[in-house]
């Protein structure tokens, strides 16, 4: 293979030599020494859905590929039983029931048209949905 560009040029040998490793030298490598366990399970976020209907779902999900829809996983209806404000601060009692009780299935697709909003939950209400989707 000749390739110009490693080599001086024959009538001038004070050129310098140039070589694709000289044009990169100032490239960060594209190898990591980081290691990654792709078999231990990956956490899928948990999300709080309004939907137009008004019904508020916790449920870990994830995005569809095609951008139109949500997959939601172990969904749970999430309903405020009571609330109070004690110093300026807001405290609410949820209650948990679930979503689509009649279906064997526990993993979903809803299109991203029937939902108003997504949001992260609080801290208190993400911890307080994987004690009740597990028990």
């Amino acid at each position: 293979m000749n390739n110009d560009y490693d080599r001086a040029t024959p009538d001038d040998e004070s050129t310098p030599r140039y070589t694709m490793t000289s044009f990169n030298k100032d490239k960060k490598s594209l190898v990591t020494e980081e290691t990654y366990d792709f078999h231990s399970p990956v956490e899928k976020p948990i999300g709080l859905f309004l939907l137009m209907d008004g019904t508020t779902i916790v449920s870990q999900y994830t995005e569809n590929i095609g951008n139109d829809s949500y997959i939601l996983e172990q969904p749970l209806l999430a309903s405020i039983q009571s609330s109070s404000m004690t110093d300026g601060v807001f405290t609410s009692s949820i209650a948990y029931d679930v979503w689509m009780p009649l279906s064997k299935e526990r993993k979903f697709t809803i299109l991203k048209s029937v939902v108003v909003v997504v949001s992260k939950p609080l801290d208190t209400l993400v911890e307080s949905y994987k004690g009740n989707k597990n028990g």
